[in-house]
């Protein structure tokens, strides 16, 4: 019996979606349509910090300390630097890359973007040797961490320079800082923005069945029977807005990237851009539909307290 009333009402929920779309379809497409613009925007930031925070993790994988030697270094320094940079047990390896093989490898990679460096001179060497030391994935602070190696290196006969990426550090850490900033600044906005939008058409459709509301009113309708229908419809709405918003994202996210990897292909950028997964897409619609319901709640609380006869007078 409870599942037939749930089932019943909802089949007049509905009924009652369609009517209010039928008889007032400028309104709610215009509805329809700005929820989806703002929503789009949120999705788009949402992807955004995404990429972001997933570029920065994998660099973050990858920081490894490099300290490149004079040339004139002599064994016993080298055998010294050698030896504390194996004895930091946060490093999972340490190798050392001579001069000769510092140009092969650079050679290599030049050679991938069609560049004559170095192949007129075969003499010709400004790389230095160098030892490369990469982090073990269980270091925690690895920026401190390598801070603090690197400034006790830097104090040790023979080093020329050190090198952690410790200038893309500080900068991509305060752009992540600021992504996450101004994007929650966004969503807030939007989403209450969003809420206003959809409060503003639930009040236009309350105006328009007052009749309606006023007899269930007078018949004794209770609260649940009488605002139901409007928060489902803001509900939907909400749903909606959000679905074609994650539709509208996916298909710029796609023509990005695809944009990104025709100008920038040989930096294999464009083919790692992710969009919002199944399950974050699902969780965006409840969302959606949750700020939906609550911006309808928002117009018809007052519903059912003798307000549409009250309207009248």
């Amino acid at each position: 019996m409870n599942n037939f009333l749930f089932s019943l009402n909802f089949r007049k929920y509905f009924e009652s979606l369609v009517r209010s779309w039928r008889f007032h379809t400028v309104i709610n497409a215009t509805t329809l349509a700005v929820l989806s613009g703002s929503f789009t925007i949120v999705v788009g930031a949402l992807v955004a910090y995404k990429n972001v925070n997933k570029l920065i993790i994998s660099w973050d994988e990858k920081v490894q300390l490099s300290v490149y030697l004079d040339d004139q270094i002599s064994t016993d320094e080298k055998e010294k630097i050698e030896q504390y940079l194996n004895s930091e047990k946060n490093f999972s390896q340490v190798s050392y890359l001579s001069k000769t093989e510092a140009r092969k490898l650079f050679e290599n990679q030049m050679n991938q973007v069609e560049s004559d460096l170095f192949l007129e001179d075969e003499e010709f060497n400004p790389l230095p040797a160098s030892f490369e030391a990469s982090l073990s994935s269980q270091v925690s602070n690895k920026i401190n961490f390598l801070k603090d190696v690197a400034d006790h290196v830097s104090q040790m006969s023979g080093v020329d320079d050190i090198s952690y990426g410790q200038g893309w550090v500080d900068r991509y850490s305060a752009l992540v800082n600021g992504i996450t900033k101004s994007g929650l600044s966004l969503i807030v906005v939007l989403m209450f923005g969003s809420i206003l939008v959809i409060g503003n058409s639930i009040r236009s459709s309350v105006f328009q069945r007052i009749e309606e509301i006023k007899i269930m009113e007078l018949v004794g309708a209770t609260q649940i029977m009488v605002r139901a229908p409007f928060v489902f419809e803001g509900a939907i709405t909400g749903a909606v807005s959000g679905a074609l918003a994650l539709f509208i994202g996916y298909l710029v996210t796609r023509w990005q990237s695809q944009l990104i990897l025709d100008q920038f292909g040989l930096l294999n950028i464009g083919s790692n851009i992710e969009f919002l997964s199944f399950f974050q897409g699902m969780i965006f619609v409840l969302m959606g539909a949750i700020f939906g319901a609550l911006g309808s709640y928002l117009c018809v609380q007052r519903i059912n307290s003798g307000w549409a006869n009250s309207s009248e007078n």
